[in-house]
């Protein structure tokens, strides 16, 4: 297992040009015709309660791709805890200046064995519940599979199609 350092990585993309200047500059949607472009346009961006105070905070996106998330850290994550969403913010150096960022986690994607873990499902080909879109069980997935298979089997033969 890799651990990233999330604060110094932070750090170090905030050292280029072109990201510190999308963090400096922050857009915004000039366009009022109700279409979401980007995160920033969203409800969910708009109502964040750091977002929609602080035009400058960072938004973290999260992405696990077959990943396990156990936490090698056991008793010492108060150590390591990410300081970046308390109100003083986490202060970075930047282009050898010292400056405050605060942030916080915009979204989390992924791949689905480590999103299921991530929110707790079994994971593995013995897991029970297959779906966590609709949260449907196993078998209550292989019944209608076979109902809908029945169903367009006796709709499409009667038509000979």
């Amino acid at each position: 297992m890799v651990l990233v350092p999330l604060l110094k990585s932070l750090e170090a993309m905030l050292n280029e040009p072109s990201v510190i200047k999308e963090v400096e500059q922050p857009h915004a949607n000039t366009i009022d015709n109700g279409r979401i472009y980007d995160y920033c346009d969203s409800e969910a961006c708009k109502l964040h309660p750091l977002f929609s105070r602080d035009p400058s905070a960072l938004q973290i996106i999260l992405y696990f791709d077959e990943v396990e998330c156990v936490n090698p850290l056991g008793s010492k994550t108060k150590k390591h805890k990410i300081e970046l969403e308390n109100d003083n913010g986490y202060e970075f150096t930047i282009s050898g200046r010292k400056r405050t960022f605060r942030g916080s986690i915009a979204f989390v994607s992924g791949d689905n064995l480590g999103l299921q873990e991530l929110g707790g499902f079994k994971v593995g080909p013995g897991a029970n519940c297959k779906c966590r879109e609709c949260m449907g069980l196993a078998d209550e997935i292989k019944r209608m599979v076979s109902r809908i298979k029945g169903l367009k089997d006796s709709v499409f033969g009667k038509h000979g199609w």
